[in-house]
C-alpha cells in the first residue's frame, strides 16, 4: 500500500495543467492502485498457489538469494508467472481514441507505460520522425516536440525512440520509412519491421525492402541505395533527408565526432548495450564516408520531382527536371537518382521524361504503407509470446537475458489497436529482459509484436512531457527516429467512430 502523502502529491503531479497546449490531457488522470484481479486477496491466494507449485525446485537448490529466484524462472513460465499482478496506476484518455497507461507488472513490479491508440478513430495518424530531418541526425524526443510543434499543423501527441542506429555514422538501421518517403531501405540480417499503411494499421514481419525504376518505354533499373552509395556501380536515389544537395560532403574533425559521440552516450552504463568509444573506428568510419562521397561526385545524377505523393508499394510517377554531373541541389517534392559508372550514358534519362518509381516490402506487397521502423528481435508472433532473438542474429547475453530499460511496439489480431510501450528500470533490476517484455505485450493483447532499440535510449514523451520524470525541459540522449501518433487538425470526427 502507498503512503497516503505520496499518493496526494502524485494527484498533484498528474492534475497540474499543461502549457503545451493540451491543458485538459491529464486533468482527467485518476490513480487507481486496484489490481486486476477482483481483490487483493484473491491475488495473493493466486500467489501462494504458485509458490506452493514451484517449492520442490526451489528447495533443491542453495540459498540464492533475490537473484537466484529470478533466474529460477524460465521462458515456459513467464506468462503463468506474470498473469496474477498487474497494479495500475494511472489510465486514462489522452484524447478521443488515445489512451494512456501506467503500471507495475508481475513480481518484479515493472513499470510499464503503455499508449493504446483506437486505430479506428480518423482523428489520430502514426508518423515517424527522423533526428533533424536528415538521415544521419540525431535529436532528442524533446527537441523533436518543439520542432514539430512550430513546423507541423497536426498536434504531435507521443513519441517513443524506434529504430537502433549506427554508431558514428549515425544513420538508422534497417528499414525506415517517413511519410511514403524511404530514408532506409537496406534490410539487417533477419531483423523485423512494422509497416503502416494509409490506414494506420501496424504488420508486423520481416520485410524486404527493395526499389525498381522504370520509363515509358518499359525500361527497368534496380535501386542499390538509397541516401548512400557505398561502391561505383548501381543507382542509387537520394531524397531531402540526404541533404540539400548530393553529393553531401562530410567535414567533421576527429575531435569534434568523438566528443559528440562521447556527450551522446546513456549517463548510467548500466542501462546500456552500448559499446564503447574506439577512435580507430571513428576514423575508419569518417574516411568511409568522404570516400563514398568522392565515389559519387563524378556519377551522372537525374534530378526528378514526384508527380504523386510517395508511397511505399505504390508507384510514383515523377518528371525529370534535369540532368547533371558534380554537385546538384534537391529539388523541392522530389529526390535525385544517381546512375553508378556501368550504365551507358545513352540508357541514363533526359530532362522532360516521365519514370516510375517504386518501393516494394515483398511481403504485403499489395497494401499501400506510409510509415515503417526496424528493431530486433520480434517478441509475438501471431499471438505466441516467445522472443525470436536467436533467429534475428541477437545473441549477447546482456541484450537478451538482462533487464534492461526497453522500447516495444505491437498490434491486437484485427489490428485495430496500436500499443506502444516503454519499460522503465526505475531502479536497480526492474527494467525487463526480452521474454518478460515478451510476456507484458501479450498480456496487453498484441497478436503480433516487436522490440525497438532500448537500454540508454528508452524514452517516451506524452503531450511534451517525459513519463518517466514529469518533466517538460528536453533529456535524455538523441536518437536516430522516433514513432509518433498524431491528432490530425481540420477533420470532421464521425459520431459514430468505434472507440472500443
Amino acid at each position: 500500500m502507498r503512503h497516503p502523502f505520496l499518493s496526494i502529491l502524485l494527484i498533484l503531479v498528474l492534475c497540474f495543467p499543461l502549457s503545451w497546449g493540451h491543458h485538459d490531457v491529464y486533468a482527467s488522470m485518476k490513480k487507481k492502485g486496484k489490481s486486476t484481479s477482483s481483490s487483493k486477496s484473491s491475488n495473493k491466494k493466486k500467489s501462494n498457489k504458485k509458490d506452493k507449485a514451484h517449492s520442490k525446485s526451489r528447495s533443491s537448490k542453495s540459498k540464492k538469494g533475490k537473484k537466484g529466484k529470478r533466474k529460477s524462472v524460465d521462458n515456459m513460465s513467464i506468462k503463468a508467472y506474470y498473469d496474477s499482478y498487474q497494479v495500475f496506476l494511472i489510465d486514462t484518455t489522452l484524447t478521443p481514441g488515445l489512451r494512456y497507461m501506467h503500471f507495475l507488472y508481475g513480481p518484479l513490479k515493472h513499470p510499464v507505460y503503455v499508449v493504446e491508440m483506437n486505430v479506428l478513430d480518423p482523428s489520430l495518424k502514426v508518423g515517424v520522425i527522423k533526428g533533424l530531418n536528415k538521415n544521419d541526425g540525431l535529436e532528442r524526443i524533446g527537441d523533436m516536440f518543439t520542432r514539430i510543434d512550430s513546423t507541423v499543423r497536426d498536434s504531435l501527441l507521443t513519441a517513443v525512440n524506434a529504430n537502433f542506429w549506427r554508431a558514428y555514422r549515425n544513420t538508422a538501421i534497417g528499414p525506415l520509412v517517413t511519410n511514403g518517403e524511404v530514408v532506409q531501405m537496406s534490410n539487417f540480417k533477419n531483423w523485423t519491421s512494422a509497416f503502416f499503411d494509409n490506414k494506420n494499421r501496424m504488420y508486423i514481419d520481416r520485410f524486404d525492402l527493395s526499389g525498381t525504376i522504370r520509363n515509358e518505354n518499359g525500361t527497368k533499373w534496380e535501386v542499390s541505395y538509397v541516401n548512400e552509395r557505398l561502391d561505383s556501380n548501381g543507382i542509387s536515389v537520394y531524397n531531402t533527408y540526404a541533404g540539400s544537395e548530393i553529393p553531401f560532403v562530410p567535414n567533421m574533425a576527429i575531435d569534434k565526432a568523438a566528443q559528440d559521440f562521447l556527450d551522446n552516450k546513456p549517463a548510467n552504463q548500466d542501462d546500456s548495450t552500448e559499446e564503447e568509444l574506439d577512435i580507430e573506428q571513428l576514423k575508419a568510419e569518417l574516411t568511409e564516408a568522404k570516400r563514398q562521397s568522392n565515389i559519387e561526385y563524378p556519377r551522372v545524377k537525374v534530378q526528378i520531382r514526384y508527380l504523386r505523393t510517395p508511397a511505399v508499394n505504390k508507384e510514383v510517377p515523377c518528371l525529370v527536371n534535369a540532368v547533371d554531373t558534380g554537385t546538384v541541389g534537391m529539388p523541392l517534392r522530389g529526390a535525385v537518382i544517381s546512375f553508378g559508372k556501368n550504365y551507358h550514358p545513352d540508357s541514363i534519362p533526359a530532362a522532360g521524361d516521365t519514370l516510375f518509381i517504386k518501393f516494394s516490402t515483398g511481403l504485403k506487397d499489395t497494401v499501400p504503407f506510409m510509415q515503417a521502423v526496424c528493431g530486433t528481435p520480434r517478441l509475438v508472433a501471431n499471438g505466441s509470446p516467445k522472443h525470436e532473438a536467436e533467429y534475428e542474429g541477437s545473441r549477447n547475453v546482456r541484450f537478451v537475458s538482462h533487464n534492461l530499460p526497453r522500447t516495444a511496439i505491437g498490434t491486437n489480431f484485427k489490428r485495430t489497436k496500436n500499443y506502444i510501450v516503454m519499460v522503465d528500470p526505475s531502479g536497480k533490476g526492474r527494467g525487463a529482459n526480452l521474454a518478460q517484455m515478451a510476456a507484458i505485450m501479450k498480456k496487453l493483447g498484441a497478436h503480433d509484436a516487436m522490440n525497438l532499440d532500448g537500454g540508454g535510449s528508452s524514452m517516451m514523451v506524452v503531450c511534451g512531457e517525459n513519463v518517466c520524470n514529469n518533466s517538460r525541459v528536453p533529456s535524455g540522449r538523441r536518437i536516430s527516429a522516433a514513432l509518433a501518433v498524431f491528432r490530425k487538425q481540420m477533420i470532421l470526427r464521425d459520431k459514430n467512430v468505434n472507440t472500443e
